[in-house]
């Protein structure tokens, strides 16, 4: 429980927040809760995916941020002849013609005009050193380059390839048989003599057959584990893109202990799980050892899960500044995304959730601090939009500018909890103001309430400027019904917020006929 000097503090800590998000609100300025910064350029390690290109074949990454007052526009300061960046997205394209090295200066700046750059150089080489090929439908002479490539990775694993860039060009591979065992599936280890980036070649479709077969009864070994097998790894600069991730069992991806790991760009689908209690993910990060920096940016996770319902996209343990954006999310079983113990300053972006059971949970174990949940579409729940059930600590969570659609809607439980704040989200639901606060369970809101006293409620969760109702609000598509409040409530962004040279815009009022508290 808090003592009276802690509730205090918080007391003089929201009346600033309000006060401050009251002034914010006033020139439609949504302030940075966090400093801007890139966060996957700067401390990459020399073998990282972003430094290298090979000549004729594009060049895709995407740079990105957190803190700042989003949206973004990026630029670049500094390029090769060609390449271009996404103004919006922060992806880079080029496709360089020549060996040789290019020096590169990204910029991106927040809504209120603050920026950051960072700078890095490219090499461009053919090198098999550094690049290799693998074709399914390889001849006999192979030596890994574009035109003798490898037929699968098996053949190159045992090698010394360390922190090599693999391509794969159009087909159906496997990961090597490690028998290396995690929660009842096999994993393969990615060691410092593989391959670090794993990456499907430009236009053409790659899908990373993970084998599981959840026919063969017991799972063909007597101990209910599914042939198959995923990558996991505990070191930095791990890079997959443009990969389909395919007949998955409890995980396709799994780390723990590392930086710097990007996912960008891929496709998971077809899981089979069950109803144990063992955190199964498309992307896992396993209890242990602290990961940080890490980007998983615009992939696509599907449903439907068969064999059982403990399934979500992204599931974290003991991780700081990872960003979760762009990425959409459909037919979840238990969660889209789920912060769990010791998830801190850490960002959930642009997503958008499709029929998940539950979207977006924060269960904090051992406490968590600095989340930003921001600027998502979340329709179709089949229980929850967002759920936040502490058993100890949360602080410092600031959900804004989301559009929750679906008729669970939020619901938080506890009183572990410190500065959450939820402004300018859309929230469209049935449910409507009803019990006292402090009961075991109450409304306010649209949102569900569950052992959260009144001590909590008033001066630790504040609701600011938002846009609720039972209907109205948006349509099917999750659009706001009343086009002049884009760029005021909830995920869609007006035009006029990103940075011009100015952010005095000028706020609407409210519109007639709804709630807006």
């Amino acid at each position: 429980m808090k003592t009276k000097l802690q509730n205090k503090f918080s007391l003089l800590l929201f009346a600033f927040a309000i006060l401050f998000s009251v002034f914010s609100l006033s020139n439609n300025s949504s302030a940075a809760n966090y400093p801007l910064e890139i966060i996957n350029v700067e401390e990459v390690g020399e073998n990282n995916r972003i430094r290298f290109a090979y000549p004729g074949i594009e060049y895709n990454v995407v740079i990105a941020a957190e803190g700042g007052a989003y949206p973004f526009v990026w630029e670049l300061v500094e390029a090769p002849e060609g390449m271009v960046i996404d103004n919006h997205k922060g992806i880079i394209t080029w496709t360089p013609i020549a060996n040789g090295t290019s020096n590169v200066t990204v910029k991106v700046t927040d809504k209120e005009g603050n920026s950051d750059s960072e700078s890095y150089s490219i090499t461009v080489t053919d090198s098999t050193d550094r690049f290799l090929f693998i074709d399914e439908n390889a001849l006999e002479e192979k030596t890994g380059s574009i035109t003798q490539p490898y037929a699968n990775l098996d053949e190159i694993w045992d090698t010394d390839h360390g922190g090599k860039i693999v391509y794969f060009r159009e087909g159906a591979y496997t990961i090597p048989h490690k028998n290396n065992s995690i929660r009842h599936a096999s994993k393969t280890d990615i060691d410092t003599t593989n391959p670090f980036s794993y990456l499907g070649y430009p236009g053409e479709t790659t899908i990373i057959d993970e084998e599981c077969n959840p026919s063969i009864t017991d799972g063909g070994d007597g101990l209910g584990n599914y042939p198959g097998y995923l990558f996991s790894w505990g070191r930095n600069d791990i890079y997959f893109g443009n990969l389909t991730f395919d007949n998955i069992y409890y995980y396709a991806l799994s780390k723990s202990g590392s930086d710097y790991s990007t996912i960008y760009d891929c496709s998971f689908k077809n899981a089979y799980t069950s109803d144990e209690a063992a955190n199964q993910s498309y992307i896992n990060y396993m209890a242990g050892g602290s990961s940080d920096y890490d980007v998983i940016v615009g992939n696509v996770f599907e449903g439907p899960v068969t064999g059982g319902s403990n399934m979500q996209a992204v599931e974290t343990y003991t991780t700081t500044h990872i960003l979760i954006e762009n990425n959409t999310i459909i037919g979840m079983p238990n969660y889209g995304v789920f912060f769990k113990d010791r998830t801190s300053n850490s960002t959930i972006r642009s997503n958008i959730f499709l029929g998940c059971s539950n979207a977006i949970g924060q269960y904090a174990q051992y406490g968590s601090n600095d989340i930003e949940i921001c600027f998502n579409y979340i329709v179709g729940s089949t229980s929850r939009d967002l759920y936040i059930g502490p058993v100890n600590d949360i602080t410092n969570h600031y959900i804004y500018r989301n559009t929750f659609a679906s008729l669970g809607g939020i619901n938080i439980r506890d009183t572990f909890m410190t500065n959450i704040l939820l402004q300018r989200n859309i929230i469209q639901n049935d449910m409507v103001d009803s019990g006292n606060i402090g009961d075991n369970t109450f409304y306010r809101h649209r949102t569900y309430f569950r052992y959260v006293d009144a001590e909590t409620y008033n001066n630790d969760i504040v609701f600011i400027d938002n846009l609720e109702g039972s209907s109205g609000l948006v349509d099917s598509n999750g659009l706001l019904i009343d086009r002049t409040y884009v760029g005021t409530y909830g995920h869609e962004i007006a035009e006029s917020e990103y940075w011009n040279g100015t952010s005095d815009i000028t706020a609407p009022s409210s519109p007639n006929g709804l709630a807006v508290n």
